[in-house]
């Protein structure tokens, strides 16, 4: 039995010295607002504000920052299937030192 409580005490080690230096928390998306919809094209334009306390980004050689992947879903009415929506940057503005990148597939 001893064996096992050794190798849960060192599981738990690496777990809590990760978490004691992540200090972004409390990440919120507000003022969502749809606009713009074209049925033709399948498109409309979403509005939305993402902003979390303790955002850290470092300037150092290793360029370490902390992120957040946003992604948005739809479903048709009447339907139980969501699906994802193509994300495009139109018009977007990042906070001072944030960065906005969006994958090649959207």
């Amino acid at each position: 039995m001893k064996p096992i409580i050794i190798k849960n005490f060192l599981l738990l080690i690496p777990c809590g010295f990760v978490s004691a230096f992540s200090f972004a928390n409390n990440i919120t998306v507000a003022n969502a607002i749809l606009s713009a919809q074209n049925t033709t094209a399948k498109t409309e334009i979403i509005n939305f504000d993402v902003a979390w306390e303790n955002g850290w980004r470092t300037s150092t050689n290793e360029n370490n920052y902390n992120g957040a992947w946003i992604f948005v879903k739809f479903r048709k009415q009447g339907t139980t299937d969501w699906r994802h929506c193509t994300v495009v940057l139109a018009g977007s503005t990042p906070a001072t030192g944030a960065a906005f990148k969006v994958p090649a597939d959207g």
